[in-house]
C-alpha cells in the first residue's frame, strides 16, 4: 500500500532575501493505491503568500495527473486556478483575495491523482513563488520526503 507521510521539509534552495518555511507537509486524503486520491499540501510559511502566489507541485514520473479536476482551500479567500502538464501541478491564486499572513497555516487540496506504479515515490518537488511567476526571484523550493 502507498502511504505518504507527512514530514517537515527538507530546505533546498533559500535565496538571501526571504526567511525559511515552517512546515510544508504532502499526503493523499485517503491512501490506496487502486484508485486515485485527493491530495493535501499543507504549508505554514514565515512570509506572506500574495493574491498572486503560485505553487508548483512536482511528482515522480510514475504519477498520472491526467485525471486532475479540482483545487481548492478554504483558507484561501477568491479562488484557485490551476494547470497540469506531465508531472507538474500548478495551483495559481486568483490574484482576488488578501495575502495570506506569514505564519497561518494553509491547506490547498487538489486531485484526484493516481500512482502508476506500485514503487514508492522518494520525493515530491514544491515551488513557492510568493509574489507569482512574474517575480521568479522570490520563491523557495523544497523537497518534501515521501514514504
Amino acid at each position: 500500500m502507498f502511504v505518504i507521510r507527512s514530514l517537515l521539509i527538507g530546505l533546498l534552495v533559500i535565496l538571501p532575501e526571504m526567511l525559511a518555511a515552517q512546515s510544508v507537509t504532502l499526503r493523499p486524503l485517503k491512501p490506496t493505491t487502486t484508485k486515485p486520491v485527493l491530495y493535501e499540501l499543507r504549508v505554514q510559511l514565515s512570509t506572506p503568500l500574495s493574491p498572486t502566489a503560485v505553487v508548483e507541485v512536482q511528482f515522480p514520473r510514475y504519477f498520472d495527473l491526467s485525471s486532475l479536476k479540482i483545487a481548492g482551500s478554504n483558507q484561501i479567500k477568491g479562488g484557485i486556478q490551476f494547470s497540469v502538464d506531465s508531472t507538474t501541478v500548478t495551483l495559481k491564486r486568483s490574484g482576488l483575495g488578501p495575502a495570506i499572513a506569514a505564519g497561518q497555516p494553509v491547506s490547498l487540496i487538489f486531485g484526484p491523482v493516481a500512482q502508476k506504479d506500485t514503487v514508492a515515490a522518494d520525493s515530491v518537488n514544491i515551488r513557492i513563488f510568493y509574489d507569482g511567476l512574474q517575480q521568479r526571484t522570490h520563491f523557495q523550493a523544497f523537497k518534501i520526503g515521501i514514504r
